[in-house]
């Protein structure tokens, strides 16, 4: 929406406090008489500039943020959450962003209340933003001598482990994941090579996360979740007509598609991801940027993850993941100085959307629940139905503000005999759930389900005869 429409929308309330702000003299009761002065005064870009640096002085936060977004509609539990960081509960900056005119409240959309951010004021923002951030970063015309770029690469890997499963019956373990010696002939095929996980603990950063190499475990779960691969209940992993139909595909349409579940995947535990993908593909056009420099500009769109340091979510889920997908290059030069490059690919990826249709739906404030591996749920201040519904399959560990569930047989079992449904209760934790729901644990749930509905099957059978 432009900033006559939302002029025109506003209530004359409204305009009014705009009109005090800046001490304009015109009427204050004719409408008509306000949207043409401050129609006339936003005009000028200079003002604007002027105006939006007062705005982020005390709301640095929540102007970046604002400034990289693409949407022009947002709730107000969203804008408020934006500007947090500046007080305790966001509101004031909200509200001062509401006087100076640059975001207005509205219900036309929805029936609730929403704040609209103007097109002209959404792209002196970003302007702002780009410049002030590009200004101090540390660039280069002449990159690393060698570097990695893996262009289509990824998506040629998909339609090998397509190829593999057709061609092989390949046993899952109970745990639903692949035997080692058909991950390593998978792996050893690729053009991408990567070796099998030798332990440690992983999780957040996809369904199979935990039992797959980074890349691998991204074309496994982007195979699963768009019904390339299936889980068969006799424990064979194979392909779906849809692999058919997912290879008649043109390359642009699998890249931009890969790209997208990458970013919506990642971004639970990167909340800030759309927007730091946002601000590469707003990079000076042709420029090497320093890795370290770009992560220290970030400030705190970049942070730890739990077991991953802030450097560590940096060079391996972000760096690493959008060179495999094709957006970057990467290579360090003869100090070892990591360098990267937005790809001509990752530019026209990039504009024709894939972050802005990855980041349409806005992280859910419920997202409260980590279901790790081990069958263990983390609840970090939960409502008190999503602990309700925790507890009716698993079994308190510990108590506090971050609350310890176990899933045990027993407690499944116990549950399934009051009438709990596993297949329910895994889609109410996938909505409240920061992160995917393992494959092991939601198969071994699944397993656990199929084996008690035999065994009252059976008992039911032997009771009639």
């Amino acid at each position: 929406m432009n900033l006559a429409e939302c002029l025109s929308n506003a209530d004359i309330a409204t305009l009014r406090s705009i009109a005090d702000t800046y001490e304009l003299t015109c009427s204050r009761h004719s409408k008509l008489a306000l949207m043409q002065e401050l129609l006339y005064l936003f005009r000028s870009k200079k003002f604007l500039r002027d105006e939006l640096k007062r705005w982020k002085e005390g709301n640095p936060e929540g102007f970046l943020r604002l400034g990289l977004e693409t949407r022009g509609l947002y709730s107000a539990e969203e804008l408020t959450g934006m500007f947090r960081r500046s007080s305790s509960d966001g509101r004031p900056g909200v509200d001062d962003g509401v006087i100076r005119g640059f975001i207005f409240p509205t219900t036309r959309e929805s029936g609730r209340l929403q704040y609209c951010l103007p097109k002209e004021i959404h792209e002196v923002m970003q302007e702002e933003t780009v410049q002030v951030f590009y200004a101090v970063m540390e660039q280069s015309d002449s990159g690393p001598l060698t570097y990695q770029e893996a262009d289509y690469a990824l998506q040629r890997d998909l339609d090998l482990f397509l190829q593999y499963l057709s061609r092989h019956d390949v046993q899952l373990t109970t745990g639903g994941s692949m035997y080692k010696r058909h991950l390593e002939r998978i792996l050893q095929i690729f053009e991408v090579s990567e070796t099998p996980l030798e332990g440690g603990w992983r999780f957040g950063y996809g369904r199979r996360f935990y039992d797959y190499p980074d890349r691998f475990a991204l074309i496994y779960d982007y195979a699963y979740a768009n019904h390339l691969i299936e889980e068969g209940r006799d424990g064979l992993l194979r392909t779906t007509d849809r692999a058919e139909e997912w290879q008649m595909q043109t390359q642009a349409a699998r890249q931009k598609s890969l790209v997208q579940f990458y970013i919506s995947s990642y971004r639970r535990p990167i909340p800030r991801l759309p927007q730091i993908v946002r601000m590469m593909l707003l990079a000076p056009q042709n420029r090497w940027l320093a890795s370290d420099s770009f992560l220290d500009t970030c400030g705190e769109l970049v942070c730890e993850y739990y077991y991953d340091t802030r450097e560590s979510v940096w060079r391996l889920r972000i760096l690493n993941m959008l060179c495999y997908l094709g957006i970057i290059r990467l290579g360090e030069d003869e100090n070892q100085k990591l360098w990267f490059q937005t790809t001509k690919l990752g530019q026209q990826l990039l504009t024709k959307g894939a972050v802005a249709a990855a980041s349409e739906s806005q992280p859910d404030p419920r997202r409260v629940v980590i279901v790790q591996p081990n069958f263990e749920i983390f609840a970090a201040s939960a409502e008190p139905a999503i602990i309700a519904e925790i507890a009716a399959l698993s079994e308190l560990k510990q108590g506090g503000p971050l609350q310890v569930y176990r899933l045990t047989r027993d407690s499944v079992i116990h549950a399934l005999g009051v009438g709990k449904s596993v297949t329910k209760w895994l889609q109410y934790m996938q909505s409240c759930s920061q992160t995917p729901i393992p494959g092991n644990v939601e198969r071994t749930l699944m397993e656990w389900e199929s084996q008690f509905h035999d065994t009252s099957g059976t008992a039911t059978d032997t009771m009639s005869s």
